[in-house]
């Protein structure tokens, strides 16, 4: 079963938001691809929250992020009955026009 398509949604300050899970199997490992270019800095200290992702039944805790760039924090922090995961900014600032 290929991967879904990606979902997008813009929100103020950012250009261009996608998200694609790795897949949509019940109960397999999932990796989600997160793309996003922003139309305002982003300083370091800020968070980025990720919403709606109901349906997953990881517990709340950290979790590994892999990303290019080096501006975010190696976890992240999974709330799961919220469904959000939030990223910390953690060098310089996001800036476009660089795709994270």
């Amino acid at each position: 079963c290929p991967p879904p398509p990606p979902s997008r949604q813009a929100t103020e300050g950012f250009m261009e938001a996608s998200i694609a899970p790795s897949t949509r199997l019940p109960g397999a490992p999932n990796t989600l691809s997160v793309s996003f270019s922003t139309t305002v800095a982003i300083p370091a200290g800020s968070a980025l929250l990720l919403t709606s992702l109901q349906g997953s039944p990881s517990p709340d805790g950290d979790i590994e992020v892999s990303h290019e760039g080096g501006s975010l924090a190696p976890t992240a922090k999974w709330l799961q009955t919220g469904g959000v995961l939030e990223l910390q900014v953690v060098v310089g600032a996001i800036w476009p026009p660089r795709k994270h």
